[in-house]
């Protein structure tokens, strides 16, 4: 397959690798601090300097893209794939990388990214474009459905694979004006569609299944799953992966020793940080207070902490729980360090045992 379309594997290589260039051209005026990431609400939330955004990104792409092709063309070897089918591949990842790093250069430069709507426009058109393949997709092992009854089953894969083609194309016809919505419905809206382009082809294949059991059409043998040795090693690498990142989420702690000329705050899974009392200029206890965006750092569900800019501070440290409103905002030689510990009453003790370090 790679060897019959050295020209696509070129070309697509080398669109992905296009923002770098240009990256590389404009670097002089790129700012310090480039946005990288956008949350749910639209807003930039993710910062890096230029030598990740502009070089990493790209080479990362293209490593995925590689890496992808050379797995496609490997499972091609043995099913005899779509023409039609493997040529998607070259371009999704190329589209992708045009994509992204197009709205990272622009907000960079200070134009405002709806990036709801172009996110929405994006997957829109990619939905319509999987869509209209997904009918002359072959039985294989990694593009398509590949569940439990349409690998076990030659009919059940390709009506399954119509029936989803559908779907996926009226799926992404209606990304496209979903682009418009609100953005507080927006996310929803790309969820819903997600999960029912997912959901009503696993339930036709399953149904199609049953169906071919209760008509003698096949037998639960004929169903029964065959794995491969690569799927018997990649299932619990992929489980203790997944296991891994919710443990991350939803663990991790943040604690203040207070020694006798300053203190320290370790937090699970980053730096911990050291801040002798004669260097703190002001100390201050809020109830409550935003913490804006955060330019790099570590971020959960649980934890907020690294480097971080909002209207009030500007650019500043924090170390909070994403739960807490309270916190202790302490300024040392201009700088702002905020601190919110698991819940407000730790936070006051701890903004009282500071200020009586201070104050002593």
């Amino acid at each position: 397959m790679l060897k019959r379309n050295k020209g696509k594997l070129i070309i697509s290589s080398v669109l992905i690798l296009l923002p770098m260039l240009v990256g590389l051209i404009l670097w002089d005026k790129l700012p310090e601090s480039m946005p990288i990431h956008w949350g749910a609400d639209g807003k930039a939330d993710g910062f890096s300097s230029p030598l990740v955004a502009v070089l990493c990104i790209p080479l990362l792409l293209l490593a995925l893209h590689w890496i992808g092709l050379w797995i496609t063309a490997k499972d091609n070897e043995k099913n005899n794939q779509s023409e039609k089918v493997t040529g998607m591949i070259y371009w999704i990842l190329p589209l992708i990388s045009l994509f992204a790093c197009g709205m990272m250069y622009a907000a960079a430069f200070g134009h405002t990214v709806h990036m709801g709507a172009y996110a929405g426009l994006l997957i829109g058109v990619v939905f319509i474009l999987i869509g209209n393949y997904m009918p002359k997709c072959r039985p294989n092992r990694t593009i398509g459905i590949k569940i439990k009854w349409t690998l076990a089953n030659e009919e059940n894969w390709e009506r399954t694979h119509r029936l989803a083609g559908k779907v996926w194309v009226i799926a992404g016809v209606l990304c496209l004006p979903a682009a418009l919505l609100p953005v507080a419905v927006f996310p929803y809206t790309m969820v819903s569609l997600l999960f029912v382009s997912v959901i009503v082809p696993f339930v036709y294949s399953y149904c199609l299944y049953r169906k071919h059991l209760r008509e003698g059409i096949a037998t639960k043998e004929d169903y029964k799953r065959k794995w491969t040795k690569g799927e018997k090693i990649a299932i619990p690498i992929v489980i203790a992966i997944l296991v891994f990142c919710i443990a991350i989420c939803f663990t991790g702690d943040i604690a203040v020793h207070l020694d006798e000329d300053s203190f320290i705050v370790k937090a699970t899974y980053y730096d911990d940080l050291r801040l002798a009392y004669a260097e703190i200029d002001s100390v201050e206890f809020r109830t409550a207070d935003d913490p804006g965006e955060r330019v790099s750092g570590f971020g959960t569900p649980r934890l907020l902490l690294g480097w971080f800019r909002n209207e009030a501070f500007g650019n500043y440290t924090r170390y909070s729980y994403a739960a807490t409103d309270a916190c202790v905002v302490i300024t040392s030689d201009g700088k702002t360090l905020v601190i919110g510990l698991s819940d407000a009453a730790e936070t006051r003790s701890f903004y009282e045992s500071l200020m009586e370090k201070v104050g002593g």
